[in-house]
């Protein structure tokens, strides 16, 4: 009994991923040279336009070479339209509109309009316009404001300028050398640092 080939197609198509034998020769370069007067084999492809650059015209190396040194897609366009070309180019020639505003003219809903088929937002319908509850600092923070004698939150401007003055007020050379100033002066500086780490300055 003969051999069934594995590859022979059984629902009238061939289902198979690789391409058929016959695409396979003519990808490695069977068909002729398209050049005027040319009869060699022609494994190299090229665009027959602009307008559509995946209709292939097919040639030898030779002139393959000869046609990609005349080859210019912008031939004929001003400056300003490959300018133009150029930057659609980047979003594949879609439209496009700033991020955030939405399609043109169009107003974005808020979250009491929007549709919410799943209820993604119940726990914030209602209470858009309400203030999210103050975040509770770390007590690293917390002590550092108090070293420093500032009420959270207090501006960059504003830590740094009583930063400033309490190293004047108790640094040591201010305050001929006691030991109680400089543990101040310390404490101080920990407290600086510790804000700085917390972004608060």
């Amino acid at each position: 009994m003969p051999k069934q080939n594995p590859y022979k197609p059984k629902f009238g198509y061939d289902m198979r991923v690789k391409p058929p034998q016959d695409d396979k020769v003519k990808q490695r370069g069977e068909q002729i040279c398209e050049w005027e007067g040319c009869n060699q084999k022609a494994p190299h492809k090229a665009p027959r336009s602009r307008n559509n650059v995946h209709d292939y015209q097919w040639f030898c190396l030779a002139h393959a070479r000869e046609f990609n040194r005349s080859w210019n897609f912008f031939d004929g366009w001003s400056d300003d339209e490959v300018r133009s070309y150029q930057k659609d180019a980047s979003t594949g020639h879609r439209p496009t509109w700033k991020m955030g505003d939405g399609a043109p003219g169009a107003e974005r809903p808020t979250v009491d309009e929007a549709e919410d088929p799943l209820g993604l937002f119940e726990r914030t319908r209602g209470r858009q316009q309400t203030r999210s509850p103050e975040r509770k600092l770390p007590k690293k923070v917390e002590n550092a404001f108090t070293v420093l004698g500032l009420e959270p939150p207090a501006s960059t401007k504003v830590i740094k300028a009583r930063y400033k003055d309490l190293v004047k007020k108790f640094h040591p050379d201010a305050n001929h050398g006691e030991k109680g100033f400089e543990e101040r002066l310390k404490r101080i500086i920990e407290a600086y640092q510790n804000l700085k780490s917390a972004g608060f300055c």
